[in-house]
Protein backbone atom coordinates (compact mmCIF):
# COMPACT_ATOMS: atom_id res chain seq x y z
CA UNK A 1 0.00 0.00 0.00
CA UNK A 2 1.44 3.48 -1.14
CA UNK A 3 1.57 6.17 1.63
CA UNK A 4 0.02 9.15 1.77
CA UNK A 5 1.53 12.56 1.52
CA UNK A 6 1.10 12.99 5.12
CA UNK A 7 2.94 9.49 6.30
CA UNK A 8 5.30 10.55 3.32
CA UNK A 9 6.23 13.74 5.29
CA UNK A 10 6.14 12.37 8.66
CA UNK A 11 8.72 10.20 7.48
CA UNK A 12 10.70 12.33 5.51
CA UNK A 13 10.72 15.23 8.30
CA UNK A 14 14.47 15.29 9.65
CA UNK A 15 15.89 14.70 6.46
CA UNK A 16 13.88 17.65 5.14
CA UNK A 17 15.14 20.02 7.96
CA UNK A 18 18.16 18.83 7.37
CA UNK A 19 18.15 19.64 4.00
CA UNK A 20 16.88 23.25 4.40
CA UNK A 21 19.46 24.01 7.18
CA UNK A 22 22.65 22.28 5.07
CA UNK A 23 21.51 24.29 1.48
CA UNK A 24 20.58 28.03 3.65
CA UNK A 25 23.69 29.66 2.55
CA UNK A 26 22.71 29.08 -1.16
CA UNK A 27 19.77 30.45 -0.69
CA UNK A 28 20.62 33.44 1.35
CA UNK A 29 22.76 33.91 -1.42
CA UNK A 30 19.87 33.66 -3.92
CA UNK A 31 17.82 36.12 -1.60
CA UNK A 32 20.80 38.84 -2.00
CA UNK A 33 21.06 37.94 -6.16
CA UNK A 34 17.10 38.84 -5.89
CA UNK A 35 17.52 42.12 -3.72
CA UNK A 36 20.31 43.38 -5.51
CA UNK A 37 17.65 43.18 -8.38
CA UNK A 38 15.73 46.90 -8.29
CA UNK A 39 11.87 46.30 -8.83
CA UNK A 40 10.38 49.34 -8.27
CA UNK A 41 6.70 49.40 -9.51
CA UNK A 42 5.64 53.07 -8.39
CA UNK A 43 8.90 54.05 -10.79
CA UNK A 44 8.63 50.82 -13.55
CA UNK A 45 12.55 50.49 -12.03
CA UNK A 46 13.80 46.66 -12.99
CA UNK A 47 10.42 44.80 -13.17
CA UNK A 48 11.22 42.97 -16.35
CA UNK A 49 14.47 42.24 -15.60
CA UNK A 50 13.29 41.12 -11.82
CA UNK A 51 10.25 38.62 -13.90
CA UNK A 52 13.32 36.87 -15.97
CA UNK A 53 15.32 36.18 -12.66
CA UNK A 54 12.29 34.98 -10.58
CA UNK A 55 11.47 32.55 -13.39
CA UNK A 56 14.70 31.64 -13.84
CA UNK A 57 14.56 30.40 -10.38
CA UNK A 58 11.35 28.85 -10.92
CA UNK A 59 12.42 26.94 -13.36
CA UNK A 60 15.83 25.79 -11.95
CA UNK A 61 13.15 24.04 -9.38
CA UNK A 62 11.61 22.29 -11.40
CA UNK A 63 8.39 24.63 -12.23
CA UNK A 64 6.99 24.63 -15.65
CA UNK A 65 6.96 28.88 -16.18
CA UNK A 66 4.43 30.85 -17.98
CA UNK A 67 5.12 34.69 -18.52
CA UNK A 68 1.61 36.42 -19.17
CA UNK A 69 2.19 39.73 -20.23
CA UNK A 70 -0.80 42.45 -19.22
CA UNK A 71 -1.73 45.18 -21.96
CA UNK A 72 -0.14 47.25 -19.65
CA UNK A 73 2.32 46.36 -16.54
CA UNK A 74 5.17 44.24 -15.90
CA UNK A 75 5.17 40.33 -16.96
CA UNK A 76 2.98 37.83 -14.04
CA UNK A 77 4.51 34.72 -13.65
CA UNK A 78 1.72 31.42 -13.46
CA UNK A 79 4.27 28.21 -12.07
CA UNK A 80 3.54 24.73 -11.85
CA UNK A 81 5.06 21.75 -10.23
CA UNK A 82 3.37 18.34 -9.97
CA UNK A 83 3.26 15.82 -7.23
CA UNK A 84 4.07 12.41 -8.16
CA UNK A 85 2.42 11.59 -4.73
CA UNK A 86 -0.36 13.91 -3.45
CA UNK A 87 -3.74 14.89 -5.47
CA UNK A 88 -4.80 17.85 -3.76
CA UNK A 89 -3.44 20.98 -5.28
CA UNK A 90 -1.94 24.44 -3.26
CA UNK A 91 -1.78 27.65 -4.59
CA UNK A 92 0.50 30.17 -3.68
CA UNK A 93 0.80 34.11 -4.23
CA UNK A 94 3.77 36.46 -4.09
CA UNK A 95 4.77 40.11 -5.90
CA UNK A 96 8.42 40.77 -6.69
CA UNK A 97 8.14 44.24 -6.84
CA UNK A 98 8.80 46.53 -3.84
CA UNK A 99 8.27 49.90 -2.77
CA UNK A 100 10.27 53.11 -3.29
CA UNK A 101 13.29 53.68 -1.26
CA UNK A 102 12.75 57.40 -0.51
CA UNK A 103 14.25 58.87 2.02
CA UNK A 104 17.44 57.11 0.87
CA UNK A 105 19.49 59.08 3.17
CA UNK A 106 17.79 56.73 6.55
CA UNK A 107 19.37 53.59 4.89
CA UNK A 108 22.13 52.55 6.84
CA UNK A 109 23.07 50.44 3.68
CA UNK A 110 22.46 51.38 0.61
CA UNK A 111 18.97 49.76 -0.14
CA UNK A 112 19.75 47.45 -3.10
CA UNK A 113 22.98 46.33 -1.88
CA UNK A 114 21.71 43.29 0.19
CA UNK A 115 24.19 43.76 3.25
CA UNK A 116 24.56 41.04 5.13
CA UNK A 117 24.86 42.16 9.02
CA UNK A 118 24.11 40.08 12.42
CA UNK A 119 22.60 37.41 10.24
CA UNK A 120 19.75 39.87 8.76
CA UNK A 121 19.95 40.66 4.83
CA UNK A 122 19.21 44.32 4.74
CA UNK A 123 17.38 45.45 1.48
CA UNK A 124 14.46 46.29 0.38
CA UNK A 125 12.19 43.85 -0.64
CA UNK A 126 14.26 41.52 1.69
CA UNK A 127 10.33 40.89 3.90
CA UNK A 128 8.25 41.75 1.26
CA UNK A 129 8.21 39.75 -0.32
CA UNK A 130 11.21 38.59 -2.20
CA UNK A 131 12.38 37.08 1.24
CA UNK A 132 9.51 34.82 0.64
CA UNK A 133 9.20 33.73 -2.53
CA UNK A 134 12.77 32.33 -1.48
CA UNK A 135 11.85 30.50 1.58
CA UNK A 136 9.23 28.67 -0.32
CA UNK A 137 11.50 27.54 -3.03
CA UNK A 138 14.00 26.48 -0.39
CA UNK A 139 11.49 24.28 1.12
CA UNK A 140 10.12 22.99 -2.24
CA UNK A 141 14.12 22.35 -3.32
CA UNK A 142 14.14 20.21 0.24
CA UNK A 143 11.21 18.01 -0.67
CA UNK A 144 12.62 17.51 -3.87
CA UNK A 145 16.11 17.20 -2.89
CA UNK A 146 15.37 14.12 -0.43
CA UNK A 147 11.91 12.74 -1.86
CA UNK A 148 12.01 13.15 -5.44
CA UNK A 149 9.02 15.22 -5.10
CA UNK A 150 6.69 17.52 -3.83
CA UNK A 151 3.54 16.29 -1.29
CA UNK A 152 0.86 17.97 -3.11
CA UNK A 153 0.56 19.71 -6.99
CA UNK A 154 1.76 23.00 -6.64
CA UNK A 155 0.65 26.21 -8.23
CA UNK A 156 2.32 29.42 -8.33
CA UNK A 157 1.46 32.98 -9.51
CA UNK A 158 4.30 35.57 -8.98
CA UNK A 159 3.14 39.51 -10.16
CA UNK A 160 4.28 42.79 -10.21
CA UNK A 161 2.16 45.63 -9.16
CA UNK A 162 1.04 44.22 -5.35
CA UNK A 163 2.81 47.71 -4.79
CA UNK A 164 0.64 49.71 -6.61
CA UNK A 165 -2.41 47.87 -5.87
CA UNK A 166 -2.39 45.66 -8.81
CA UNK A 167 -4.21 47.46 -11.79
CA UNK A 168 -3.51 44.84 -14.09
CA UNK A 169 -3.97 42.04 -12.14
CA UNK A 170 -7.41 41.38 -13.25
CA UNK A 171 -6.94 40.81 -16.97
CA UNK A 172 -4.99 37.81 -15.65
CA UNK A 173 -7.18 36.28 -13.94
CA UNK A 174 -9.79 36.40 -16.41
CA UNK A 175 -7.24 34.59 -18.85
CA UNK A 176 -6.37 32.05 -16.18
CA UNK A 177 -9.34 31.64 -13.99
CA UNK A 178 -9.81 27.75 -15.02
CA UNK A 179 -6.20 26.99 -14.43
CA UNK A 180 -5.79 28.55 -11.15
CA UNK A 181 -8.29 25.98 -9.44
CA UNK A 182 -7.05 24.64 -6.18
CA UNK A 183 -7.54 22.78 -3.33
CA UNK A 184 -5.89 25.60 -1.01
CA UNK A 185 -3.95 29.05 -1.53
CA UNK A 186 -1.38 30.47 0.41
CA UNK A 187 -0.99 34.42 0.40
CA UNK A 188 2.19 36.37 0.44
CA UNK A 189 2.42 35.72 4.14
CA UNK A 190 4.45 33.70 6.62
CA UNK A 191 7.27 34.63 9.15
CA UNK A 192 7.52 35.25 12.78
CA UNK A 193 5.47 36.78 15.42
CA UNK A 194 7.06 39.29 18.38
CA UNK A 195 7.23 35.85 20.26
CA UNK A 196 9.20 34.24 17.48
CA UNK A 197 6.81 31.85 16.83
CA UNK A 198 6.29 30.62 13.24
CA UNK A 199 2.61 32.31 12.42
CA UNK A 200 -0.04 30.70 10.25
CA UNK A 201 -2.70 33.63 9.68
CA UNK A 202 -6.23 31.90 8.40
CA UNK A 203 -7.82 34.55 6.90
CA UNK A 204 -6.89 38.47 6.34
CA UNK A 205 -9.59 41.47 6.17
CA UNK A 206 -9.74 43.04 2.67
CA UNK A 207 -10.00 46.76 1.89
CA UNK A 208 -12.85 48.93 0.30
CA UNK A 209 -12.82 52.14 -1.13
CA UNK A 210 -15.57 54.71 -0.68
CA UNK A 211 -15.27 57.95 -3.34
CA UNK A 212 -17.15 61.07 -2.18
CA UNK A 213 -17.59 63.53 -4.62
CA UNK A 214 -18.61 66.97 -4.32
CA UNK A 215 -19.17 69.93 -7.38
CA UNK A 216 -20.27 73.48 -6.67
CA UNK A 217 -19.47 75.74 -8.60
CA UNK A 218 -18.95 75.62 -12.92
CA UNK A 219 -15.58 76.31 -12.67
CA UNK A 220 -12.48 77.37 -10.73
CA UNK A 221 -12.76 80.51 -8.54
CA UNK A 222 -10.76 83.06 -7.32
CA UNK A 223 -9.90 82.88 -3.56
CA UNK A 224 -11.11 86.52 -3.11
CA UNK A 225 -14.88 85.13 -3.58
CA UNK A 226 -14.35 82.52 -0.92
CA UNK A 227 -16.75 84.71 1.12
CA UNK A 228 -19.85 84.24 -1.47
CA UNK A 229 -18.25 80.93 -3.03
CA UNK A 230 -18.38 77.50 -0.83
CA UNK A 231 -15.41 75.69 -0.80
CA UNK A 232 -15.97 72.21 -1.48
CA UNK A 233 -13.42 70.83 0.53
CA UNK A 234 -14.81 71.56 4.14
CA UNK A 235 -18.19 70.02 2.35
CA UNK A 236 -15.76 66.93 1.94
CA UNK A 237 -14.60 67.26 5.13
CA UNK A 238 -17.53 67.32 6.93
CA UNK A 239 -18.84 64.27 4.52
CA UNK A 240 -15.74 61.87 6.06
CA UNK A 241 -17.27 62.56 9.47
CA UNK A 242 -20.13 60.54 8.81
CA UNK A 243 -18.44 57.69 7.59
CA UNK A 244 -18.05 56.05 11.73
CA UNK A 245 -19.79 57.31 14.62
CA UNK A 246 -17.59 57.57 17.64
CA UNK A 247 -16.70 54.23 18.57
CA UNK A 248 -15.72 53.61 14.96
CA UNK A 249 -18.69 51.62 13.48
CA UNK A 250 -19.10 52.05 10.03
CA UNK A 251 -22.50 54.23 9.17
CA UNK A 252 -22.40 53.87 5.46
CA UNK A 253 -26.06 52.16 4.81
CA UNK A 254 -25.54 48.56 4.16
CA UNK A 255 -22.24 47.96 5.12
CA UNK A 256 -22.87 45.01 7.68
CA UNK A 257 -25.89 43.34 5.87
CA UNK A 258 -23.60 40.03 5.11
CA UNK A 259 -21.10 40.64 7.41
CA UNK A 260 -20.73 36.80 9.18
CA UNK A 261 -20.19 37.49 13.02
CA UNK A 262 -17.17 36.58 14.51
CA UNK A 263 -17.69 33.55 17.06
CA UNK A 264 -16.79 33.29 20.33
CA UNK A 265 -13.78 30.69 19.81
CA UNK A 266 -12.95 33.14 17.36
CA UNK A 267 -12.81 36.38 19.69
CA UNK A 268 -10.82 34.57 22.00
CA UNK A 269 -7.92 33.63 19.13
CA UNK A 270 -7.74 37.30 18.10
CA UNK A 271 -7.56 38.83 21.59
CA UNK A 272 -4.41 36.14 22.25
CA UNK A 273 -2.27 37.21 18.95
CA UNK A 274 0.39 39.03 20.09
CA UNK A 275 -0.40 42.21 18.55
Amino acid sequence: MSKTPSETLIEWKDEIFHEIDSSSDRFVEQLRSLCRQPSVSAQSLGLNETAELVSRFLRDAGFTVEAFSPIKGPPILFAELASKTGRKTLVFYNHYDVQPVEPVELWKHPPFSATVEDGRVYARGASDNKGNIVSRLMAISAFLKVTGTVPCNLKWVIEGEEEIGSPHFSEFITRYKERLAGDSAVWEFGGLDYEDRPLVTLGLKGMLYVEFRVQTALKDSHSARAAVVENPAWRLVRMLDTITDEDGRIMVEGWYDDVKPFSQEELEVIRAMPL
